[in-house]
C-alpha cells in the first residue's frame, strides 16, 4: 500500500477528510500531501517507468542486479580494471587477435610451450645472448655458419683431415716450414722441376740408384771418379788416345 502524508489547512471547526498515512492508491492528488518514506515497494511502480535519473549516484549494489544480466552494452568503455575480474577466467576467447603486446607479458613467463615450433625469427633474438648451453649437440650444418667467420680459435686441434680440405686448397704458405716429411710425399711424384739447381747431394741419393741414364754427357770428370776405379771394362773401346797415358806409364 501507498501510504502518505497530508498537511491540510482546514478551519478549526471543520474535520480533516483526510488523515495523515491513511491515503492509499496511486497517488496524492490533494495540495500539501506527501508519500511516507521507506513505503513504495515494486508492486506500487508501474514496469518500466523506473530512469536512470530516478536512481541515486552510486546506490546500485550487486544485490540489487540480477545474475548474467549484465552486457558489454551496460558497461562503460575503458572502466574494467584488472581488480574487477576473476583470477583465471580471461581465456584466449575473450582476446582480440594481434592485441597482446610485450607490454602485457609478465618478463620470464613464456616458455617453449607457449611458441609456435619454427616461428623465432633471428630479429627475436638479442645479439650475444645464445650461447653453446643453448643449442643442440650436433645441430649446427654448414648452412647455420656464416661465410668466412670461422677461425682457427673456432676449431679443435688435431681435428681437421683431408676429408674436410678442398682439392689443391693447401697452399706452400699454408705449410710449416722444413715440415714435410718422406711420409707425406707420394711415391715418384717429384719431378726434376720441383728440385732446387744445386740442392741435391749424396746424402738424399740411394746408393748404387744411379745409372748412365742419370748422368749428362761430358759431365763427369777425372776428379769426381775415385783413384784406382776404373777398369777396361768402364773404358769404351778405341778411345784411350796419347795424351790419355801419362808419360812411362806403358810398360
Amino acid at each position: 500500500m501507498l501510504a502518505v502524508a497530508c498537511a491540510l489547512l482546514l478551519p478549526a471547526n471543520v474535520t480533516p477528510a483526510l488523515a495523515q498515512g491513511t491515503v492509499s492508491g496511486g497517488g496524492c492528488a490533494v495540495p500539501g500531501c506527501t508519500i511516507n518514506d521507506n513505503t513504495v515497494n515494486s508492486a506500487d511502480i508501474q514496469d518500466g517507468t523506473i530512469t536512470g535519473a530516478d536512481v541515486a549516484t552510486g546506490t546500485i549494489t550487486s544485490t540489487n542486479i540480477q545474475d548474467a544480466t549484465i552486457t558489454g552494452a551496460d558497461i562503460l568503455n575503458g572502466t574494467i580494471l584488472g581488480a574487477d575480474i576473476g583470477a583465471a577466467t580471461i581465456t584466449a576467447a575473450n582476446i582480440a587477435n594481434a592485441t597482446i603486446t610485450g607490454a602485457n607479458i609478465a618478463t620470464g613467463t613464456v616458455t617453449t610451450g607457449n611458441i609456435l615450433n619454427g616461428t623465432i625469427l633471428g630479429a627475436d633474438i638479442a645479439t650475444g645472448t645464445v650461447t653453446s648451453a643453448n643449442i643442440t649437440d650436433a645441430s649446427i650444418t654448414g648452412a647455420d655458419i656464416a661465410t668466412g667467420t670461422v677461425t682457427s680459435a673456432n676449431i679443435q686441434n688435431a681435428t681437421i683431415v683431408s676429408a674436410d680440405i678442398a682439392t689443391g686448397g693447401v697452399a706452400s704458405t699454408n705449410i710449416l716450414d722444413a715440415t714435410i716429411t718422406n711420409a707425406d710425399i707420394a711415391n715418384a711424384t717429384i719431378t726434376g722441376a720441383k728440385i732446387a739447381a744445386g740442392t741435391v747431394t749424396s746424402g738424399n741419393i740411394l746408393d748404387a740408384t744411379i745409372t748412365n741414364a742419370d748422368i749428362a754427357n761430358a759431365t763427369i770428370t777425372g776428379a769426381k771418379i775415385a783413384a784406382g776405379t776404373v777398369t777396361s771394362g768402364n773404358i769404351l773401346d778405341g778411345t784411350i788416345a796419347s795424351a790419355d797415358i801419362a808419360t812411362g806409364g806403358v810398360t
